[in-house]
C-alpha cells in the first residue's frame, strides 16, 4: 500500500534541503580598482546654492568618487576656497592631500539661464589643466 504521508515527508525534506542550499552569500571583490586613486578637491562653486536648484558640488564629488579613479579631499579644513584661478593657494591644497583642484562658478545668463564654468588645476605643478 502506498503511504502518502511518507511521500510528503520525503518531498518536504528534499524541499528544505534545496532551500538551504539555494541561499548563499554573495561577495563582490574588485581587484585593482581604486588602488591608485587621485586626490581631488572639489571646491563648492560660487553662487551654486542661489542660482541653481540642486547644488552641483555634491553631484560632481559623488560622480568622481564612484568612478573609482578619484579620492575626495575634504575642503572644510582649508581656509582658501577660491572661485578664480588666480586666487588658488596651491601649498594649502597640497598640504590637504590634493593632487588636483576643481573650482567653478555659476553666473546668470540671458533669458533666465545660468552659465556654469569650471577649471581643473594641478596642485603640484601649479598649472591649469582645463581652460
Amino acid at each position: 500500500m502506498f503511504n502518502y504521508r511518507t511521500l510528503f515527508k520525503g518531498l518536504l525534506a528534499l524541499l528544505l534541503l534545496w532551500a538551504s542550499t539555494a541561499r548563499a552569500d554573495m561577495t563582490i571583490e574588485i581587484v585593482g580598482g581604486g588602488a591608485n586613486r587621485h586626490g581631488i578637491a572639489v571646491v563648492p562653486f560660487k553662487d551654486e546654492s542661489t542660482r541653481v536648484r540642486t547644488a552641483l558640488t555634491p553631484i560632481i564629488r559623488s560622480d568622481l568618487e564612484l568612478s573609482g579613479g578619484f579620492r575626495m579631499v575634504p575642503t572644510d579644513g582649508v581656509a582658501n576656497l577660491p572661485f578664480e584661478v588666480g586666487a588658488v593657494r596651491y601649498a594649502q591644497w597640497q598640504g590637504a592631500g590634493a593632487e588636483a583642484i576643481a573650482i567653478g562658478k555659476v553666473e546668470p545668463a540671458a533669458g533666465g539661464q545660468v552659465r556654469i564654468s569650471f577649471h581643473l588645476l594641478d596642485a603640484s605643478k601649479k598649472t591649469q589643466l582645463t581652460a
